[in-house]
């Protein structure tokens, strides 16, 4: 099937969580995710950074 990315289970190791994935049948990566910082974005407790854009004159 064409354009399908499927994941292959998933662990977790320390606080990160890795999830294996496979993209058709010809190649697989994982990406990793912090598990606290899922959480706290997925239950809105993730507070945005303020950025300084400051610039000298």
């Amino acid at each position: 099937m064409p354009n399908v990315v499927y994941s292959c289970g998933a662990v977790i190791n320390n606080e990160d969580l890795i999830i294996p994935y496979a993209m058709a049948d010809y190649a697989s990566s994982f990406a990793t995710v912090n598990v606290k910082e899922l959480l706290a974005e997925l239950t809105g407790q993730n507070k945005p950074q303020m950025i300084s854009t400051e610039v000298a004159v």
